[in-house]
């Protein structure tokens, strides 16, 4: 019996654990645009810009890994793929309370994107914002700044 109900109290804080989300301080100069789906935790916007974006997710697992995610980007924007080789160069790294998040910031044809991987607790989270090269240079500083707040 004492061997069920351990297994049974694993189970169960293992869950909550998962289900658990980080939190994050959202720059002076955005807002949350309370916008969130089953996919989606959050939608935040530059005030002075409210079509610009911040879209926030998290994925079970690494979703095929950084390497996939990071040449399905560059596909969203025109660019060819990368090699292994090349991707820890293409990355910046950003300390969090939680560990390790990983910035790309790629441009093309006047488009540019900003994206964050952020492993934690079995699970992925992303940060993706894209518009033009001139607006999301703006707000890049931004997300840096909530990427650290994250705990």
């Amino acid at each position: 019996m004492h061997k069920f109900i351990s297994i049974l109290v694993f189970f169960f804080v293992s869950i909550s654990a998962m289900a658990t989300d980080l939190s994050w301080t959202v720059p002076s100069s955005w807002e949350d645009l309370k916008q969130s789906s089953s996919m989606r935790l959050a939608t935040l916007a530059p005030k002075a810009n409210k079509e610009l974006l911040l879209k926030v997710s998290r994925f079970p697992g690494n979703v095929g890994g950084e390497l996939a995610n990071v040449n399905r980007w560059r596909g969203q924007i025109g660019l060819k793929g990368i090699k292994a080789a090349d991707l820890e160069k293409s990355l910046e790294i950003i300390e969090t309370k939680v560990g390790k998040a990983k910035l790309l910031d790629i441009s093309n044809a006047g488009k540019q994107m900003l994206a964050v991987m952020l492993p934690n607790n079995k699970q992925t989270y992303f940060f993706k914002m894209m518009g033009t090269d001139k607006d999301v240079s703006k707000e890049k500083a931004a997300l840096i700044e909530l990427v650290k707040s994250i705990k």
